[in-house]
């Protein structure tokens, strides 16, 4: 019927003049850990287009800035960074293992260059032979806030690699802690003991063994 066609266009013609909306337009979705991606590249490297991530399987939350991923250590740091929460991206274990995690800092403003352990701690690098021991690159020094650097804790518990002797690192003097009971007494962690190489154990002073 003509009555039934006039309708059928009617709704039709108020179809099609309807705003467009983009993507562009559109708010970005809070992360989540459902926006997991595993394409990788062409090449087949687990890498992403991102700027702050998390791994699926962590809650630390890395800046990822030449190749490399530097750990946020805190939420006033984050804010201090002026980044965005929104845009952290939740990745794979594969993808977030492809980038190294950065092992020199130095403070903006300082020249300064510390070890940042496995452990979340900072170990100053004493002078350029010992940096150089290791197989440090210059270039792979990462600028930081003062801040930031001042929120990591010192590390203080040093073991010669090959050596079973845990030593108290305090001011360049290194002291032999002579028994678990000592070292246990006087409340240290054994996870936090950082292994160091020849080259630096040798670097500091020999105090008296602590018994």
């Amino acid at each position: 019927r003509s009555s039934d066609l006039i309708i059928a266009l009617s709704i039709l013609l108020a179809f099609f003049s309807l705003p467009v909306i983009t993507l562009a337009e559109m708010p970005p979705a809070p992360p989540n850990d459902n926006n997991t991606d595993d394409s990788g590249d062409d090449n087949g490297n687990n890498f992403v287009n991102a700027n702050l991530m998390k791994s699926s399987n962590g809650y630390k939350v890395y800046e990822i800035k030449n190749g490399k991923r530097h750990w946020i250590p805190t939420a006033e740091i984050f804010n201090a960074y002026n980044f965005n929460w929104n845009n952290i991206q939740v990745v794979s274990e594969n993808q977030f293992n492809a980038y190294p995690r950065v092992k020199l800092l130095r403070a903006t403003g300082d020249k300064s260059v510390y070890y940042l352990t496995e452990s979340g701690m900072v170990r100053h690098i004493p002078n350029e032979t010992v940096f150089n021991s290791y197989g440090n690159n210059w270039e792979d020094i990462f600028e930081i806030s003062p801040e930031e650097l001042n929120t990591y804790k010192p590390n203080s518990l040093i073991r010669a690699n090959g050596d079973f002797k845990v030593y108290l690192l305090e001011n360049g003097t290194k002291q032999w802690i002579e028994t678990a009971k000592e070292f246990n007494a006087r409340g240290y962690d054994w996870n936090k003991i950082a292994p160091v190489n020849q080259t630096e154990i040798n670097y500091y002073q020999t105090g008296n063994p602590i018994s």
